[in-house]
């Protein structure tokens, strides 16, 4: 397909995209109204990326599993970092103080009590 048109859909590799509005090709634009071809469902619980689609905040940059697997963090651009359940779905701490977007994460065996 040619990137430069404004056809209302176009298909890349990873699913199908739409374009709504119908004006712009902008990449970040493009990848916020993909529709997945198929549902993304490996199990019946609640996957981190239903948790973060249901969160009130900006862009998540980054994630990071505990190393139990039973927490996910999420490192955002309103400046916060995110502790989640897995299993639950409910976020159960916030770390504020940074003064600019979270954009990565690094942790060594991070356990949480």
């Amino acid at each position: 397909n040619n990137n430069n048109n404004h056809n209302n859909n176009f298909n890349d590799n990873d699913g199908q995209y739409e374009n709504i509005d119908g004006e712009s090709d902008d990449n970040n634009e493009r990848a916020m109204k993909k529709k997945q071809k198929n549902e993304w469902s490996l199990t019946e619980q609640i996957t981190p990326f239903q948790m973060l689609k249901r969160s009130n905040q900006k862009w998540v940059w980054d994630l990071a599993f505990s190393a139990d697997s039973q927490y996910v963090f999420t490192a955002s651009s309103d400046h916060y970092v995110r502790l989640w359940s897995v299993y639950s779905g409910q976020m159960t701490r916030e770390y504020s103080g940074h003064q600019k977007a979270v954009t990565a994460l690094a942790f060594a065996d991070v356990f949480v009590e």
